[in-house]
């Protein structure tokens, strides 16, 4: 099965954001990645994790259902996979 473009996104999709290498390489010496709203440090605690996107803005900040501290943008999503889907569900086991 052929995998979405993060950008055909849509709310109630199961989105994992991308990994703390992903962090630690892209980082400035501020630990920020300056993508739409700014990837700060307090985020890479939810580096490798699956959430439900909530709302999709017209700039494409993305808002989540299980987490609300922050605001992200699709950048900082891995590809959508049809597989997290399941992955998820074996996480809330």
């Amino acid at each position: 099965m052929k995998q979405k473009n993060i950008r055909e996104l849509k709310v109630g999709d199961k989105v994992k954001v991308k990994s703390l290498a992903w962090y630690n390489i892209n980082k400035d010496e501020e630990n920020k990645i300056p993508i739409g709203p700014t990837f700060v440090s307090g985020m890479s605690k939810y580096c490798g994790r699956v959430f439900t996107i909530e709302n999709i803005s017209y700039n494409n900040h993305v808002y989540l259902r299980e987490e609300h501290a922050f605001t992200w943008h699709i950048d900082f999503f891995e590809s959508k996979d049809p597989q997290l889907e399941f992955d998820f569900m074996k996480e809330k086991k």
